[in-house]
């Protein structure tokens, strides 16, 4: 009779100590809204509708808001080593590799009669992505996938759901 209190004690203290060794989080596993981050990747950049721009600041203010034109609302789409992105005015396309450090290279691949303003844009955006990035997968719902350059320039993208 004495084993069955024994071996509840013991699971209880056992699940303590684990939940007690997460508890305060290390600055590499959880940011400052308690969003746990993730490695990234490539399948869960790949097994979503696409990655929405939610938000984008750095030290270039001017060419960030460039992003932001009337009707432009920038999604990326990942595919094995591929990359699209739309939203524009033109569709850009390239590669992209890595995972904790993602090296992006763009180029507008369609040339459409658009606005000067969303051309812009594109254009801002393809200058943007080229290049290097930190980036992490913060799991909450929805995902978002935070790119960090070293210029100090933060692209935010969350994922949109896929559709059937």
């Amino acid at each position: 009779m004495r084993r069955l209190p024994t071996a509840l004690a013991l699971t209880l203290l056992l699940g303590a100590c684990a939940s007690g060794a997460n508890a305060g989080g290390s600055p590499a596993a959880t940011d400052v809204s308690g969003a746990r981050k993730a490695r990234v990747d490539k399948n869960e950049l790949i097994n979503v509708g696409g990655w929405k721009l939610e938000s984008a600041h750095g030290a270039d203010r001017a060419g960030i808001d460039a992003l932001f034109v009337e009707n432009a609302a920038y999604e990326l789409k990942f595919d094995r080593d591929q990359v699209s992105v739309v939203g524009g005015c033109n569709q850009l396309r390239g590669t992209y590799s890595g995972s904790k450090r993602m090296t992006f290279e763009v180029a507008i691949a369609t040339r459409m009669a658009c606005k000067d303003d969303r051309n812009l844009a594109d254009q801002r955006m393809s200058e943007l992505l080229n290049g290097s990035y930190g980036a992490e997968l913060l799991e909450s719902q929805p995902m978002r996938l935070r790119l960090t350059g070293d210029d100090g320039t933060v692209l935010v993208f969350v994922a949109t759901p896929l559709q059937l």
